[in-house]
């Protein structure tokens, strides 16, 4: 094995412990590994907000009755005036359904 062939060997060795990313920063490629870099940034970013997502909309076992009940009271509930909700969907429907029926009758 001459100098060169150790060299190679070396070298062949150390790229199969780089990453993609610094198998290009180390080859001298920066266009590619500055787009790698961005690119692993924006994985990062989707990872974390998956996680924050999924943390934020996560109900235990035990409380999954309670949501479901709470959920389907939310549909009928009326308008609150101090937060500004406007009332549920089934509201909302009723209240317009009402008030055409009233013009309806000239009142």
């Amino acid at each position: 094995m001459g100098q060169n062939d150790s060299d190679k060997y070396i070298n062949h060795n150390l790229m199969d412990l780089l990453s993609v990313y610094d198998h290009h920063k180390y080859t001298g490629n920066t266009i590619v590994y500055k787009y790698l870099k961005r690119y692993g940034k924006c994985l990062m970013i989707q990872r974390n907000w998956r996680k924050y997502i999924s943390k934020k909309n996560y109900v235990p076992p035990e409380n999954i009755s309670k949501k479901a009940e709470f959920m389907k009271g939310l549909v009928y509930m009326p308008p609150d005036e101090g937060t500004g909700f406007m009332g549920g969907t089934e509201y909302i429907k009723g209240m317009e359904s009402y008030m055409e029926h009233l013009g309806e009758c000239g009142v």
